[in-house]
């Protein structure tokens, strides 16, 4: 399933490339949120959702074209 991944700054070395071999194999993107803690999409919440809302419509470009 095509996904992203969402992320602070506050994470453990390796575990976001592990993510991409073993967990999400078809991550689609990586997008940081500056300041955000571990709740990114509590803290962040207008700017998760403009992420997914782009991703959403990426998505739908992809699959049946403009």
């Amino acid at each position: 399933m095509p996904a992203i991944k969402l992320v602070s700054v506050y994470q453990n070395p390796g575990a976001l490339e592990k993510m991409q071999k073993t967990a999400c194999t078809r991550m689609l993107g990586t997008h940081f949120v500056n300041g955000a803690g571990h709740w990114v999409q509590q803290e962040h919440a207008e700017e998760v959702s403009q992420l997914l809302l782009q991703f959403l419509h990426d998505k739908a470009q992809r699959e049946n074209g403009p």
